[in-house]
């Protein structure tokens, strides 16, 4: 009996096989970081001042992001 994988890929609607579990995890790691370039996900820091005003600042993260499987 052998064992493949099969990763989807949301951003082309096909799926790929891959024949270790190895290439399968690198595969989806980078098909993660694809999945952050193409959507672009973003935070901001929300800051409230004593007027009760409230300012967002973004916040970088997508910089600091490491995807690791």
């Amino acid at each position: 009996m052998a064992n493949t994988y099969q990763l989807y890929n949301p951003l082309t609607g096909t799926h790929t096989r891959y024949e270790t579990e190895p290439e399968a995890k690198a595969a989806f790691a980078e098909l993660a970081k694809q999945m952050i370039t193409v959507y672009t996900p973003s935070v901001n820091e929300e800051i409230t001042h004593e007027n009760g005003d409230v300012t967002w600042t973004p916040v970088d993260f997508a910089s600091q992001l490491v995807v690791t499987i």
